[in-house]
């Protein structure tokens, strides 16, 4: 239980997890519809390509490279 509520309370480390992902990755693919983690990413490294992908046939394209 504890350790529970430390995770329910703790800040979330986001700007940290997109720092890694950015040094890590030369993209990244956003899986549903909106653009939420776009617009976040775009806040802490600007310029940081990220793909919409709003449905399976749309992620399987981008994975498969069939669109950019």
């Amino acid at each position: 239980p504890a350790l529970l509520a430390s995770q329910v309370t703790s800040p979330v480390r986001w700007e940290e997890c997109a720092r890694v992902v950015v040094r890590g990755a030369p993209a990244a693919v956003e899986v549903g519809p909106g653009r939420v983690l776009a617009g976040l990413m775009r806040r802490i490294e600007r310029g940081y390509p990220v793909a919409g992908s709003g449905d399976v046939k749309s992620l399987r394209a981008r994975l498969e490279g069939e669109v950019s």
